[in-house]
């Protein structure tokens, strides 16, 4: 925003840091060429599970890539993620699952 360019966070879980696993992460939304486009600043390279970090697609709660916090909690919802895969970290039972979803 600072250089012009409409801007916003995303809240929601990375599926790409570790095989199996939804961390609680935070990418940025960018109006760039005529629509928003979703990428990770964290990421500075291409990952076998993010093959393009400055160019995140949508994608279904079950996948590698990013979910919103919003996809996530319908997904629980409905029954279609295990939510004891999303949260803060594998290790930190007390922040992950439906509670923390």
């Amino acid at each position: 925003r600072h250089h012009g360019i409409p801007a916003r966070s995303r809240v929601g879980f990375a599926g790409y840091f570790i095989d199996g696993w939804h961390h609680d992460h935070v990418v940025v939304e960018a109006w760039i060429d005529g629509r928003w486009r979703r990428f990770d600043p964290e990421i500075e390279s291409p990952l076998a599970t993010l093959p393009s970090p400055m160019d995140i697609g949508r994608c279904s709660v079950d996948s590698t890539g990013f979910v919103t916090a919003a996809q996530a909690w319908r997904g629980m919802r409905r029954g279609e993620i295990d939510a004891e895969t999303y949260g803060v970290d594998p290790t930190m039972p007390v922040l992950r699952g439906e509670r923390f979803v």
